[in-house]
């Protein structure tokens, strides 16, 4: 397979001022293996992370697939498979040949089961039958997806199967080949693709963590080829090992955890370990890329996290200044690139310095009514909601 060429870093933190992927908690990733690089699709397009020089390109995603529910590499195809969110009874399909850097619409998954709630699924490769295994989480039907044919297969389960909620996690044991699925705090299941089998529940002493994101659907729990266990990523490292059908915990709490709006992880063949890229919430820093050794037992950072604002040396921020003049009640938001609270009141803007404790006053959006002020982080831009008449609202 792909090996990193001479000269390569892998183990240096790549350059921190690289353009990195958007502040989007609904990112999900794969593995190239022919390029060695992770392919992270997030916001409208794909980025694409080198494990040799730990750098970020980036790529147009494909048109118009809404929120992105999985992201799997089809090694037998040669091409990654994206299903994105439709409406509540359809998924899109698209599949992206790195080759040519082309996205093509296939055909869509449309879920047999009336619903009036959202249709969202989980999927991992196969790499005996080369095909995509697909399970959605409720009502937990699944399928399988032949990217060749773009043909789609509904699997018996039978009527015993994991639970059919949004924690349930998908992954796929090469050592053992069988799907193997993991509801935090509750039971690990395996699953025998080909045989016609039935979900077997091998273990109720699961240890009782929790992932991270708005919808963890399998990225925190990867397989490692190296190691012929299954990572479960959260707060702290769990490995499965489905051969004894045991759990060991390695590390009981990570830096991960704190306030993490998402991490997707990703099994990186070239470096033998998980390569995990975590988006931050609030005031904790963004798209920093990180890497779990199972063998060692030890992270290893990729990229540094970005960091935020920082007060310079000799500020002073918890002391006191005398009055002077500051601004009425408005409507507040906080700039994260220059410390400062951007309240916005009778059309004009103030600016408080959390460093030195002053304000500052600059104009404000002309003719604005009453406002709501929120600061957007991925675009670098304040945003403001203002009433203009009955039924309508200024955006500036």
């Amino acid at each position: 397979g792909f090996t990193c060429p001479p000269g390569s870093t892998p183990d240096q933190p790549g350059p921190a001022n690289q353009t990195r992927p958007p502040l989007d908690n609904s990112g999900f990733t794969t593995f190239h293996p022919g390029s060695g690089r992770a392919l992270h699709l997030a916001g409208d397009g794909l980025w694409m992370f080198d494990v040799c020089t730990n750098t970020w390109t980036t790529a147009p995603g494909p048109d118009g697939i809404g929120a992105p529910m999985d992201f799997v590499y089809d090694v037998d195809s040669e091409r990654a498979i994206a299903f994105g969110y439709h409406d509540d009874e359809v998924a899109q399909v698209w599949a992206y040949e790195p080759a040519k850097q082309t996205w093509t619409r296939k055909k869509d998954l449309v879920s047999p089961t009336p619903r009036d709630f959202l249709l969202w699924l989980t999927a991992v490769y196969d790499p005996v039958t080369g095909l995509v295994a697909v399970r959605e989480f409720e009502p937990a039907a699944m399928w399988t997806y032949d990217v060749d044919t773009d043909s789609w297969a509904e699997i018996d389960q039978g009527a015993q199967r994991p639970p059919a909620t949004l924690e349930t996690d998908l992954a796929y044991d090469a050592s053992v080949d069988r799907l193997i699925a993991y509801h935090p705090g509750g039971s690990t299941w395996e699953f025998d693709i080909r045989a016609g089998g039935r979900w077997e529940e091998h273990t109720t002493k699961t240890p009782d963590v929790e992932g991270w994101g708005w919808a963890p659907v399998g990225e925190e729990f990867v397989y490692d080829e190296a190691n012929q266990v299954a990572v479960f990523l959260g707060d702290g490292v769990r490995t499965y090992d489905a051969s004894e059908h045991r759990w060991t915990v390695r590390q009981v709490e990570t830096s991960l955890r704190r306030s993490r709006a998402v991490a997707a992880a990703t099994y990186d063949p070239v470096n033998q370990r998980i390569v995990t890229i975590v988006v931050g919430s609030g005031a904790d820093p963004v798209a920093g890329v990180i890497a779990y050794d199972v063998a060692t037992d030890e992270w290893v950072t990729l990229l540094e996290p970005r960091t935020g604002f920082a007060c310079p040396p000799g500020s002073t921020p918890d002391q006191p200044v005398p009055a002077h003049r500051h601004p009425r009640v408005g409507s507040t938001t906080f700039d994260p690139g220059s410390g400062r609270v951007l309240m916005l009141t009778s059309g004009s803007l103030w600016m408080f310095d959390v460093c030195a404790n002053s304000w500052t006053l600059v104009p404000g959006p002309e003719g604005i009514g009453g406002t709501a002020f929120v600061y957007d982080i991925d675009e670098d831009r304040s945003i403001v909601f203002g009433s203009e008449e009955e039924g309508a609202a200024q955006v500036w």
